[in-house]
């Protein structure tokens, strides 16, 4: 059966999906909506699509088996849980929200209706992560650094907190992300920030840099780094190294590197981002067809957990305190 699949926003993270979903078997795209009328008229065009003014105006107008939102964090609103309550399956963004307690509220509604999900984490998708965690599975981790440091994209209300919730939340959830996904929950997060080398940017009220003391339920214990600073030189850096008793494990988004006494692996997967997006989609629109989403590897609830992380970042600065992630998710009503 043909799926017919509607689009939430029609930028620049929509176009890295949209190749994707026409690929899968006859699977259409009939609607799309976004508030920027010329991106909308220009996407139905090429797509032989409806466009419409807005996701309510979309589900009224098409039928569709699944919808895709690709909004900026501050725009989520009440869509996901309006998705869950149709019981409508959806694939969204990272991150998947910056209120945590609308977040929560969709994904209570998602687990009530048994709803197949998922969250663009494509990293999640790479084949060095899959190496990485098996080999980590049975060599606990007591010592993790991670970095997202590089460039200010040029998306202007990237660099608006109130919109994108700053680099932590919108851009660093990425190795946030897979910090839980290779170390396991966290409990604990000590932030601090750091501004003043951006004056000259306009609109832009984010840090320049921030760090992230972190405490896993495991018991290991981590910082992650966050910094937009190198637009014109420097050495950009996103990755994550992970040591315990005699190994390291060194993983950013094209390569992999295991040392231990058995020697030292190296493995080479340049460019494995883009077949990462696809089989995240392609794995979304299968779940979608066959009502079984075990092969999801991050449905909305898991991606609440890592968006949970990154808010707690901005908490325990704005606080001047450490945070606790779980608790804030239970504050804002729970995931069951």
């Amino acid at each position: 059966m043909a799926l017919k699949v509607g689009f939430i926003g029609v930028g620049g993270i929509a176009q890295a999906h949209m190749p994707n979903v026409t690929a899968y078997k006859d699977t259409r795209i009939v609607g799309v909506c976004d508030v920027n009328k010329d991106r909308v008229k220009e996407a139905a065009g090429k797509l032989g699509a409806k466009g419409y003014a807005s996701y309510k105006s979309m589900l009224k107008g098409q039928k569709v088996d699944a919808v895709y939102v690709c909004l900026p964090p501050a725009a989520h609103g009440n869509i996901e849980l309006d998705l869950a309550q149709r019981g409508i399956p959806f694939c969204v963004e990272k991150p998947v929200h910056i209120n945590l307690k609308k977040a929560a509220a969709a994904a209570r509604e998602v687990k009530k209706r048994g709803l197949v999900t998922s969250v663009g984490y494509q990293v999640r998708y790479a084949p060095q992560v899959e190496t990485a965690a098996e080999f980590l599975s049975t060599h606990p981790i007591t010592l993790l650094e991670g970095w997202f440091v590089g460039g200010m994209p040029g998306t202007p209300w990237w660099r608006q907190k109130a919109i994108s919730g700053g680099q932590a939340v919108e851009q660093t959830t990425h190795i946030f992300d897979l910090a839980r996904r290779l170390a396991g929950d966290v409990a604990l997060v000590c932030a601090f920030g750091a501004t003043g080398a951006m004056k000259d940017i306009e609109n832009y009220d984010i840090e320049d840099a921030t760090i992230a003391l972190l405490k896993f339920e495991s018991g290991a214990i981590g910082h992650i780094c966050s910094a937009c600073v190198l637009n014109k030189g420097g050495a950009p850096h996103v990755g994550l190294r992970f040591d315990g008793r005699d190994f390291t494990v060194e993983l950013t988004y094209g390569s992999l590197t295991i040392s231990s006494p058995s020697g030292k692996e190296q493995y080479d997967h340049s460019g494995a981002l883009g077949p990462a997006m696809k089989q995240l989609d392609h794995t979304f629109l299968a779940a979608v067809e066959s009502g079984d989403g075990s092969q999801i590897r991050c449905g909305y609830a898991d991606g609440v957990k890592s968006a949970a992380v990154s808010l707690a970042v901005n908490l325990s600065m704005e606080k001047g305190k450490p945070v606790s992630p779980p608790e804030m998710i239970a504050k804002a009503g729970g995931l069951d």
